[in-house]
Parts: structure tokens; C-alpha cells; sequence
């Protein structure tokens, strides 16, 4: 950022005009009168000669004053200092079990040449079987400092290591981390795969290999006994398909090879079976929907609601017209115990079926019709992060992650209607406004060109650039956005949380956007969940333009013919890594209500999926009908897990309505886990001791011994090898940690460029404010001195 004087106390430099006129009065005042003639006649002979005198020593008055004030008032610049930093070391090392595959003498070695250029000390942070590399990096790391990490990186107890590794860039630590290479072969095995299932439904499961030596191994996959799967390959990832009836199936998976460690060659897992979810399906007409709905639950169809609804775990209302009071208090009761209730559109439905002002819609999580939104009533603050860690690289090319901000910031603007009221303002740990809210289309070119001109460096407090934001947005009439462009890491994670959900509640929604694949999504991710707004991808900004109301290009006079459908949060258990690629012929007209979830749109803005919970159950709307006019291309076999996935969602816990059901998951022999179990009496059984936590619900920890199949609480769970021996090789994510720090993968053998390297990383650049009152005092002493020197002057001029 340029150099730019700020103030503490401002408003002591408008105490310069009251000053000034008295100054003015006090020169102007003739406070002497003479009484002899002669000397009056003297006075007037000089009169224009004082005058001038007196403009002159005002002049300097004022601006001794003015010089004074300022100085006063606190002036002080933000600028950075670079300095030397601590050039000490920290080794790292990990002695774990699962490190035995690579050589355990680096890091003393590394420690030991290194000593010859900087003081080096080592610590040990991941031992036997317990990999606690997050919790060690944490416990080292002071802040300013320089640590080397020889880890595979593979965490399995305490802190996360990434996050870890994150924290430690917000005290401008830098991590460094040693590539490394197994010099002995080893093999791990884990099936990954839904824990719970229904009956007669395929699932799909994925072996997944760890094999950094490219061994090539024997794999062999049973269900229940039975060989699914028997292959000899070298591959990492191998997938397979099964059906269940209902109840509880063992998967084990093993692999024949010569390797380091023999207890992580075979892996056990556990699927609990439930029945399919029974669906009552409300409708007059026949619906190309039942298809795809039979395959998946046990589906009933009906005209009318019945009676009671005791038996189902949701129901669909498919086109129906407004229904009478006493069918809507059924449905709220059923929704309020816990149940599901699907609404989908059509042409008797929603505004063609007098859902307005009626118990329905209190139900619904939409109101019917149209928004009603006027030109102008968008308020949004564009919030563009340029702190020192936006100044790394984006790609091999050269583009750093701030100029891909810019560009993105740019296009986000051009997704605005100009009629739109739009601020922009750029952050560090301070905010800096480059453009009130104000109607875009009358300043877009100037807004832009101080994008352009931005440039990077300081920390990074994403709180201060809501808190500026809301400022701004505070009193404006109509809808409330803040849109944050960063890489989601910042100081003071939680303050920035807690804000984030103050401002929701103030009715301001925040929506963030990352940059690229080094940006801290969990981070971005919370704080839109928080605002009640969406996070997006680099690739899917354009998505807010849809959020905004803004249309879609068409040919000028031509009306949309098709409306293609996109989702607009991507968080959600319905539309999370959800591909859709279809196009509607026709929506109803609905607006989510403000505690809703809008998940599903069309490209012009209008929603087609919103869903909300209802007491202990939950409401979804989907705002098109069942296929069989507008909707067809939604039950393709692409698009169809929409329709799946949201009937899922309002379907929840199938086990809820049971007498007894065991809540319980496969584990490792070091992970003790908790079982919950629903029952009428105590249920009994000595490898868990159980204490009563509701009525009818009892829970207990279970401290696992051995591996292999466990039978517990008349349920069976899977038990597996310790979790120490789970992840062999390099954790593919480490390097982009320790990148985060600006920190490096280094080669053992290169001492002299690890030695440089944290030469250069010693290196911050400190962000400070630097107060210049001296500067301004030292004006107002020269100006005085001129002021005496003057008037000394013009005395002895007169005496002579």
C-alpha cells in the first residue's frame, strides 16, 4: 500500500479553525492608542509597513499551530521493517513405529552439521506408536522462528498436523519439511465405504493400497465370506460393488506381500443393513418419479393423505393443490416427531395450487411467489484479502495469489447488475475502503483501477474486514452481502467466527471465495456456514451472480426457453461433490425463507431445491415437478441422486422408530470409541459398562484389545490393526502444509541451501506503526524561531 498518514484523534486538527480566528482577532485588535498627536501621526505613517508585518507573523502563527495540532492529533504511517529474525533451529524428528520404514538417522545428522552455521536443537515428537506430530510442532513453535520437520507426516493422535502447520504461518513461523524415501518396503490396506446401507441398494466400496515402494501384492476381498474381489497388481485404489439384505455384513480385505509391517495387511469392516425407508407417496396422477423411487424404498401410493401416518419416514406430496387444515396439522405432527416431508412442484402446487397465506406454507421453508426485488436493493462489500501470504505464488508461472484475487474480484463485479450497490475494500490487519456502497454502474471503472493497483503484504485478520464491512452495509434498505476473496488464513479464527455469526444475526449474509488449491477451505467454509451465505471454489464465483438475481445473457427479445439448474451451496449433505447437468422447462415461483437453506437454483436466480428443519424433522421443497413435464432430464441416471439424495436427507436416522438399535462404528485396536444404545431396560454386557444418559437411552466406551470382528450389544463391529500403521509413506499432503509456512520439501544431502533457505526465512517483515509527531513539533520549533528571528529583526531596523 502507498504511504499514507492516519490519526489517532482526528478531530483535534479541526480545533485549527476556533484557533485560527482567534488568532486572526488577536492580530487585528489595535490594543494601543496614543495621546500625543505626534506619535499618532508617526503610527500612520508606518501603518501599511505593520500590516503587512502582521500577515506575515500570522502566516507563521497559523501554520506553528497547525504543525502543533497535527502533532497533537497522532499522526502515524503503517509501514513494514524488515529485519535479521531469530536464525536458530529446531529439528523435529519423528521416531514413530510407522518412521522405521525410512532412515532414522537423518535427523541427528541434519542436526548436527547444521549446529556449524546456526545454534540447532533436536525434539522428538511422534514415538512408538503414537504419531502426535501435531501436538509436538505445536508445543516448539515460539513464534518468528525456524523449524525442520523429518516426519512422514502422517498424524494419528492429537491436533491435527495441518492446522497446526497452519497456526504456525499466523506467528510467522516457518516450517520446513525433509523429503524422504523408504528404504525398507511396506504395504498398508483399508476398505472405505458407507457404515450403514439399505437393504437391496448397491453400494460402492474402494480398497485403498498404500504403496510407496510399488510393491507388487495378492489381494484378495471377502463379503461375508464369499470372494468379491482376487487380483495380483501393483494399484493404490481398487473398487467393488455389493448388495445387502438386511443386518449387519463383515468385509475383510487382505494382502499377500513381503513387507516391513504384517499387521496392517488385512483390514475388517462392518455394514449395518436397515430396511428400506417406507415413502408414502401423495398424488393424483400417475409419476414417471415412481420409477427411480421403487428401486430405492418401499414406496406407497396414494390420492389423499390416511389417517395415520405411523408407519412412514417421509412423505412426498407430489402437485397436489392447498390442503385442508386438519391434513397440514398431520403433516406438522409427523414433521415434529422427527419425520421427512418432500414437496414438489407442478401445475396445481405452490403459486398454481393457493399455497399463499395458508398452514401450508407455515410449513414449507419458502414463501410463494416472487421476491419482489427492486432496482437498486442489493447492498454488497467486496472484501479482497492482500496480506503478505496472498504474495506467494499461485502457479509455476509466476502469478501470485493476489494478482488471481484481482482478477477474480474484477469478475465478480462484472457479475452485478450496475443498478446494484456495491463497496469494495481491501484488507490486511487493517481495512482499507477503496469505494463506499454505492451504485456500481456509476463508478465501476475507477473501482476497478484501484484493484489493479493493490499490492500485498502484512498479516491477515479476516474479523476486521467483516467488522469494516458490516459498517459500511449498517443502515443501508434492502439485502445485505459481504463477499470475502482470501486464502482463509488469518489470525484470530474464532473472533473472526463469532463475528461472523453476530453479523448473520444482524441479517447480513457472507459468502467467501477461495484462491486455488492453497486456500484454507475448512476456514472459508466455517465462517460461510456461520454467516449464513456459501463458500466457493475459484471455478464457481459465478455462482453468486445467481445468489444476486442477476440473468443470464440471451438473445436480445427472446425469452428463456430451458432453465439449466446449478447448486448454489455446496456444503450440504444433498448437493455436496453433487454433479448435476440438467435443464428445466418450468419452476414454480418461491422465495426461501430467511432460516432456510437454498441449495439448488436455476441460472437466473430462482430456486428449484430449499430445505429447512421443522421441530426434530425436516422440509424439503423442490420447486419443479416430477418429470412429467418440465422436470424430465432430473431423473436421468446423471442427475437423478438429487431427487435420492434429498429424500435421504428428510428420511434421517431410519433406526429412530426401533425399540432397541445399537449405535456403534468400526475402530482401530488404539481408538476407543462410544456406543450409544436405545432400550427399554439396561442392556448388559461385560466388554462395556453402560450409564444412562435419556430415558430409554444408555452409552458407555468401548476399549477395543484385539483385532477382528467384535460381537457387542447383539451388534457386530469391525476392529482393526493400531491406526499407527494405517498411513505408510509421505503424507501427500505435507508439502502443501508446510508451503503454507513458506517452507520447503529439502533434500537431506543439501546443507548449504537448507542453511540459506533459513537465512532467507529469518528474514520478517514486521508491520508496525510508526508515529511521526517528532516531524511535526520539529516544524512548529522552526517556525516559531522564524517568528522571533523576524520580529528581531524589524526591532533593531527600528532602533538604528
Amino acid at each position: 500500500m502507498a504511504f499514507a498518514l492516519t490519526f489517532t484523534e482526528p478531530w483535534i486538527i479541526g480545533l485549527f479553525i476556533p484557533l485560527l480566528l482567534l488568532l486572526f482577532l488577536m492580530l487585528a485588535i489595535r490594543f494601543v492608542r496614543f495621546k500625543d498627536k505626534k506619535t499618532q501621526e508617526e503610527y500612520e505613517k508606518t501603518k501599511s509597513e505593520r500590516a503587512r508585518g502582521r500577515v506575515f507573523v500570522g502566516i507563521l502563527r497559523a501554520l506553528a499551530i497547525l504543525c502543533l495540532l497535527v502533532a497533537i492529533a497522532g499522526p502515524f504511517a503503517v509501514q513494514q521493517v524488515v529485519t535479521p529474525g531469530d536464525q536458530t533451529v529446531t529439528v523435529l524428528a519423528d521416531i514413530s513405529k510407522s518412521f522405521e520404514i525410512f532412515d532414522t538417522s537423518v535427523a541427528p545428522r541434519l542436526k548436527d552439521r547444521i549446529d556449524k552455521y546456526f545454534p540447532t536443537q533436536i525434539r522428538y515428537v511422534a514415538t512408538d506408536e503414537t504419531s502426535a506430530i501435531g501436538d509436538g510442532v505445536l508445543a516448539n513453535i515460539k513464534g518468528n522462528d525456524n523449524i525442520l520437520l523429518v516426519s512422514d507426516g502422517n498424524n494419528n493422535y492429537g491436533r491435527n498436523l495441518d492446522d497446526i502447520i497452519y497456526y504456525a504461518s499466523t506467528l510467522n513461523s516457518t516450517v520446513n519439511a525433509i523429503k524422504m524415501s523408504p528404504v525398507k518396503n511396506d504395504v498398508s490396506i483399508q476398505v472405505l465405504g458407507p457404515r450403514k446401507t439399505v437393504s437391496d441398494v448397491e453400494n460402492s466400496f474402494t480398497v485403498q493400497v498404500d504403496n510407496p515402494s510399488n510393491l507388487q501384492y495378492h489381494l484378495v476381498v471377502d463379503v461375508d465370506g464369499k470372494r468379491v474381489v482376487e487380483k495380483t497388481t501393483t494399484e493404490e485404489i481398487i473398487p467393488f460393488s455389493s448388495k445387502f439384505t438386511e443386518g449387519v455384513h463383515k468385509i475383510t480385505a487382505s494382502v499377500n506381500v513381503n513387507d516391513h509391517f504384517k499387521q496392517n495387511n488385512i483390514f475388517y469392516k462392518t455394514i449395518e443393513v436397515l430396511d428400506k425407508p417406507n415413502i408414502l407417496f401423495i398424488s393424483v396422477k400417475e409419476s414417471p418419479m415412481l420409477k427411480i423411487l421403487n428401486e430405492l424404498y418401499n414406496v406407497e401410493k396414494k390420492q389423499m393423505l390416511p389417517d395415520s401416518l405411523d408407519k412412514y419416514h417421509a412423505v412426498i406430496l407430489n402437485d397436489m393443490p392447498g390442503l385442508i387444515n386438519s391434513d397440514v396439522d398431520l403433516l406438522s405432527e409427523f414433521v415434529i416427531d422427527g419425520n421427512g416431508l418432500i414437496v414438489l412442484g407442478g401445475e396445481t402446487s405452490y403459486n398454481f395450487g393457493d399455497y399463499e397465506d395458508t398452514l401450508l406454507e407455515t410449513l414449507l421453508p419458502v414463501n410463494i411467489g416472487t421476491g419482489g426485488r427492486k432496482e437498486g436493493d442489493i447492498n454488497t462489500v467486496l472484501c479482497i484479502d492482500i496480506s503478505g501470504s496472498t504474495g506467494k505464488a499461485f502457479s509455476q508461472s509466476g502469478a501470485k495469489k493476489v494478482d488471481v484475487e484481482k482478477a477474480q474480484a474484477l469478475s465478480i463485479l462484472k457479475d452485478f447488475k450496475p443498478t446494484d450497490n456495491v463497496g469494495v475494500l481491501a484488507f490486511n490487519v487493517n481495512a482499507f475502503l477503496l469505494s463506499g456502497v454505492s451504485p456500481l454502474e456509476s463508478k465501476y471503472q475507477e473501482v476497478a483501477n484501484k484493484i489493479l493497483t493493490l499490492q500485498d503484504g502484512g498479516g491477515t485478520v479476516i474479523s476486521t474486514a467483516l467488522k469494516s464491512a458490516a459498517e459500511i452495509l449498517i443502515g443501508a434498505e434492502g439485502t445485505k452481502n459481504i463477499v470475502v476473496i482470501s486464502d482463509g488464513k488469518t489470525k484470530h479464527l474464532q473472533e473472526t467466527f463469532r463475528t461472523a455469526e453476530q453479523l448473520a444475526d444482524f441479517g447480513i449474509r457472507i459468502y467467501t471465495v477461495g484462491i486455488g488449491k492453497d486456500t484454507h477451505v475448512r476456514n472459508l467454509e466455517e465462517i460461510a456456514r456461520l454467516g449464513r451465505g456459501n463458500y466457493f471454489e475459484p471455478d464457481q464465483s459465478q455462482r453468486l451472480r445467481i445468489l444476486f438475481g442477476r440473468p443470464p445473457e440471451t438473445e436480445e427479445g427472446k425469452p428463456m426457453q430451458y432453465y439449466p439448474i446449478v447448486p448454489v451451496d455446496n456444503a450440504h449433505f444433498i448437493t455436496k461433490d453433487l454433479d448435476i447437468n440438467a435443464s428445466i422447462g418450468g419452476y414454480n415461483q418461491v422465495v426461501p425463507k430467511s432460516a432456510a437453506q437454498h441449495l439448488v437454483s436455476t441460472i437466473d436466480g430462482s430456486p428449484v431445491v430449499v430445505v429447512w428443519r421443522f421441530g426434530l424433522g425436516k422440509v424439503v421443497t423442490i420447486a419443479t415437478d416430477d418429470g412429467s413435464k418440465y422436470a424430465g432430464p432430473l431423473l436421468r441416471p446423471q442427475n437423478s441422486q438429487l431427487i435420492s439424495r434429498s429424500i435421504n436427507w428428510a428420511v434421517g436416522d431410519l433406526a429412530r422408530r426401533s425399540v432397541y438399535f445399537v449405535d456403534a462404528k468400526d475402530t482401530y485396536v488404539d481408538k476407543p470409541i462410544e456406543i450409544t444404545v436405545k432400550s427399554q431396560s439396561m442392556p448388559s454386557d461385560p466388554k462395556i459398562e453402560l450409564s444412562k444418559i435419556d430415558k430409554d437411552l444408555y452409552s458407555g466406551v468401548f476399549h477395543p484389545t484385539n483385532a477382528g470382528f467384535i460381537d457387542i450389544l447383539g451388534t457386530t463391529i469391525a476392529v482393526n490393526y493400531n491406526s499407527e500403521y494405517a498411513d505408510v509413506g509421505i503424507n501427500p499432503l505435507l508439502e502443501e502444509a508446510v508451503k503454507s509456512t513458506g517452507g520447503q520439501m529439502l533434500n537431506p544431502d543439501e546443507v548449504e541451501k537448507i542453511v540459506e533457505l533459513i537465512k532467507v526465512n529469518s528474514r520478517r517483515i514486521k508491520t508496525d506503526n510508526v508515529f511521526y509527531r517528532w516531524l511535526f513539533i520539529l516544524a512548529a520549533l522552526v517556525l516559531f524561531l522564524i517568528d522571533v528571528c523576524v520580529r528581531r529583526f524589524n526591532e533593531n531596523r527600528k532602533l538604528k
